[in-house]
C-alpha cells in the first residue's frame, strides 16, 4: 500500500528495472575503473611507479570523461523513464502533488542508483586487487604481486565520483518537477521541438570567445589556462548549437533524400524531426565516445612517436653516460673521458656540460645565448662536427639560428661576455672566433665552446653526458659497467633501452586507455540501444499507421534501420569533428608538438557502434513489421 511519496519512488523504479540495472552497471563500471587506475598508479614497484605517476594527469583528465559519459547516459536513461512515466508525474500533480515532492522522487531513485553502483564499483575493485593482480600484472606489464588496496583512497575516489554523479541528476529531477498536468492532455512532440534563441546566441558567444581565447593563450600571451578555457567554451558552445542546426540541416536534406534513397528514409528522417530535442542525448553521448576516442589517440599515439624521435635526437651516440646527481655532481670530465678511453681501449668518448647563460658582445648590441662546454676537436674525430676546419680551444660553434641572430659568419671574431652579479651588468671576458655554424647542435644549445675556457667564462658549469662512440654490445656494456665502482653516481644509457622503455610506457598508457574506452563503448551501446529500443516501442502505434498506409515488412526494417543510422552518424561525425577541434585547440599549449592521429582506431570506433546497432536493430524492425496490425493499431504508446 502507498502512503508516502518514498513508496512511489519504489513503486516507479519496480516498473522499470531495466533502467535500474543499466544505470548501476553504468556507475559501477565507472566507479571500478577510475579507482582501479589510480590503484595501480599508486601500487607498483619503483622503475614502474615513476613511469605511471606520468600518467596521472592523464588519469585524471580521461576519469573526468568517464564521469562525464556515464552521468549523460544515466541522464539519458532517467529521460525515457520521465518520458514513459509522464502521465503518472502528471495525475500525481493534479492530486496535489507539489514540484518539490516530485523532485524528491528522481532525485532519492538517482541517489539509490549512485550509491549502490558506487558500492558495487568499490567491491568490483577491491576484488580485482585481492583476486585478479596476476591477470592485471600481466596486462600492464607491472608486478603488482605484492600491492595491497588501499581503502582509503579507494572510499576518497568512490564518494567523489558518486559526488559529480549525483550533481548531473539536478537536471532529471529538476525536469520532472516541472511536469504539467495541462502539458500532458496537450501531448505533443511538438512541444519540444522548439529551441530558444536565448541558447543560440548563448552557443555563438561561446563559441566565438573560444576562438577569442585560443588566439590569445596560443599566439598573443601564451598560458595554458587560457587555452583550456578556449577548449572547454568550444565544447559547451557546439553541445548548445548541435541540435539547432542538425534539425535545420535534416530539414533541408529532405528533398535530396527522397530524391536519392526514396519513400521510406524520406518518412523516417521527417518522422525523426518533432524528436531531435528529446534525443539529442543520443547524439551527443555517441559524440563524447568520439570525442574521447580522437583526443585520446592522438594524444598518446603523438607522444609515443614524438617520443620517440625526441629520444633518437638525443642520443647521437648509441652509449650515453649520465649522473644521477645533476647539478650536485663534482664529476671530473677530463678525468672521466680519459678513463672512459682506458677502459674501451681507444678515443670513444667525448663530455658534454650543462647549459650557461651567456652573451655575445657585437657592434650591435649584446646577446644572449645557451651554451655548452664539450671538446671541440673530440667531436670533429667522432663526425658530430664538420672536418673542414680545425677547432682549437679559442673558437665557438654556433648555430644556424644563432649565427643569423647575431649576424656572423664563419672566421668573424666574437666577444664573449657574462653577466656580473657584483657590477650587474655584463661585462667581456675574451674574444672567440666562430669555426663553425651547424644547421642544428648535436645535443642541446645555441653555442659550443670548448672545456678549456669552461673556468674562465663560467666556472660554475657541471658535467651534464657523455656521448660514447661504441657499438652497445655486452662486452662494452661489461666495461663501462666497471667505471661504476669509481663513479657509483653514473647511469649508463643506450638508444635501444631507452626506446624499449618509451614504448614500455606507451603500452602502459595505451592499456589503461582502451580498457576505459571499450568499458565505456559496452555502457554507451547499451544506454544508446536502449534508448532507441524505447523510441521505436513509443512510436509503434504511428509505424503501425504508416504499415496500414502502404508500408511493408521491408520498409518498417527500412524505416527504423535509418532512424537508427542517422541518429548515430550523426553523433560520430560531430564527434570525430569536435574531436579534431578540441585536438588542434589543446595542441596550442606546446605549438611544438606534431600530431599523430591513430586513423586505425578512430574508424573502429564507429564500425562497431553501427555492426552492433544492426545486428540488434534489423531482427527487431523485422520481428515488428511481422506483428498482426491490428494489436499495433491498439497499441499504448506509453
Amino acid at each position: 500500500m502507498i502512503t508516502t511519496i518514498k513508496d512511489v519512488a519504489f513503486k516507479l523504479f519496480k516498473s522499470n528495472k531495466y533502467m535500474v540495472l543499466s544505470s548501476i552497471l553504468c556507475i559501477a563500471l565507472a566507479v571500478s575503473l577510475i579507482v582501479t587506475m589510480f590503484g595501480v598508479a599508486a601500487q607498483t614497484d619503483e622503475a614502474t611507479k615513476r613511469d605511471l605517476l606520468a600518467l596521472n594527469g592523464f588519469i585524471i583528465v580521461l576519469s573526468i570523461l568517464v564521469v562525464i559519459v556515464v552521468s549523460m547516459v544515466i541522464i539519458a536513461n532517467f529521460e525515457m523513464y520521465i518520458y514513459r512515466n509522464n502521465h503518472q508525474f502528471a495525475v500525481m500533480r493534479a492530486l496535489g502533488a507539489s514540484s518539490e515532492q516530485l523532485f524528491y522522487i528522481v532525485w532519492r531513485q538517482s541517489a539509490i542508483l549512485n550509491v549502490t553502483g558506487g558500492t558495487v564499483g568499490f567491491i568490483v575493485s577491491w576484488l580485482s586487487f585481492h583476486f585478479f593482480q596476476p591477470y592485471l600484472a600481466t596486462l600492464l606489464g607491472s608486478d603488482l604481486a605484492t600491492s595491497s588496496f588501499h581503502h582509503l583512497q579507494a572510499i576518497v575516489i568512490t564518494l567523489l565520483c558518486m559526488l559529480a554523479i549525483q550533481l548531473f541528476m539536478v537536471a532529471p529531477a529538476y525536469r520532472c518537477s516541472n511536469v504539467l498536468p495541462l502539458k500532458f492532455m496537450q501531448h505533443n512532440e511538438r512541444l519540444n521541438f522548439s529551441f530558444g534563441k536565448g541558447r543560440k546566441i548563448a552557443g555563438r558567444i561561446l563559441v566565438a570567445l573560444s576562438l577569442l581565447l585560443a588566439f590569445i593563450g596560443g599566439y598573443i600571451n601564451p598560458a595554458a589556462g587560457t587555452v583550456l578555457a578556449a577548449a572547454l567554451f568550444l565544447i559547451t558552445g557546439l553541445y548548445m548549437l548541435f541540435p539547432i542546426y542538425f534539425t535545420s540541416l535534416l530539414t533541408r536534406l529532405l528533398p535530396k533524400l527522397k530524391h536519392l534513397f526514396g519513400t521510406v528514409p524520406y518518412l523516417s528522417v521527417k518522422h525523426m524531426l518533432p524528436q531531435v530535442k528529446r534525443n539529442t542525448f543520443i547524439m551527443l553521448i555517441t559524440s563524447t565516445l568520439m570525442i574521447i576516442t580522437v583526443f585520446g589517440t592522438t594524444l598518446l599515439h603523438s607522444v609515443n612517436l614524438n617520443g620517440e624521435r625526441y629520444i633518437r635526437s638525443q642520443f647521437v651516440t648509441d652509449i650515453i653516460l649520465t649522473s644521477k646527481l645533476g647539478w650536485d655532481t663534482k664529476l671530473d670530465q677530463a678525468e672521466l673521458t680519459e678513463r672512459i678511453d682506458s677502459t674501451l681501449g681507444e678515443q670513444t668518448a667525448v663530455a658534454v656540460s650543462t647549459l650557461s647563460h651567456m652573451e655575445m658582445m657585437t657592434e650591435t648590441g649584446s646577446y644572449s645565448f645557451d651554451a655548452a662546454f664539450v671538446q671541440l676537436n673530440r667531436l670533429e674525430n667522432l663526425d658530430l662536427l664538420p672536418a673542414d676546419t680545425a677547432y682549437s680551444s679559442d673558437g665557438v660553434v654556433l648555430s644556424e639560428h644563432a649565427a643569423e641572430r647575431l649576424g656572423v659568419s664563419r672566421g668573424e671574431q666574437l666577444l664573449l661576455g657574462v653577466f656580473s652579479e657584483e657590477y650587474q651588468q655584463t661585462i667581456p671576458v675574451m674574444e672567440v672566433t666562430v669555426q663553425g655554424i651547424v644547421e642544428q647542435m648535436p645535443t642541446y644549445g645555441d653555442a659550443y665552446l670548448d672545456w678549456s675556457i669552461m673556468k674562465m667564462t663560467q666556472p660554475d658549469a657541471k658535467f651534464s653526458k657523455a656521448f660514447i662512440q661504441a657499438k652497445p654490445d655486452e662486452a662494452a656494456l661489461y666495461k663501462l659497467e666497471t667505471l661504476k665502482s669509481y663513479y657509483p653516481e653514473l647511469v649508463i644509457s643506450t638508444l635501444q633501452e631507452e626506446l624499449v622503455r618509451n614504448k614500455d610506457m606507451f603500452l602502459q598508457r595505451w592499456t589503461i586507455f582502451i580498457v576505459i574506452l571499450v568499458a565505456m563503448l559496452l555502457s554507451i551501446m547499451l544506454a544508446v540501444y536502449q534508448t532507441l529500443f524505447n523510441n521505436i516501442r513509443a512510436k509503434r502505434k504511428e509505424i503501425a499507421v504508416l504499415r496500414a498506409i502502404s508500408l511493408k515488412k521491408r520498409g518498417v526494417v527500412g524505416f527504423i534501420v535509418t532512424q537508427v543510422t542517422t541518429y548515430l552518424i550523426s553523433g560520430i561525425i560531430f564527434g570525430i569533428i569536435l574531436g579534431v577541434l578540441l585536438t588542434f585547440v589543446l595542441s596550442l599549449i606546446d605549438p611544438e608538438t606534431t600530431l599523430h592521429f591513430h586513423y586505425t582506431f578512430i574508424y573502429t570506433i564507429p564500425v562497431l557502434l553501427l555492426v552492433g546497432a544492426y545486428i540488434i536493430f534489423i531482427p527487431f524492425a523485422a520481428r515488428l513489421g511481422s506483428k498482426k496490425l491490428l494489436l499495433e493499431l491498439n497499441h499504448d504508446n506509453k
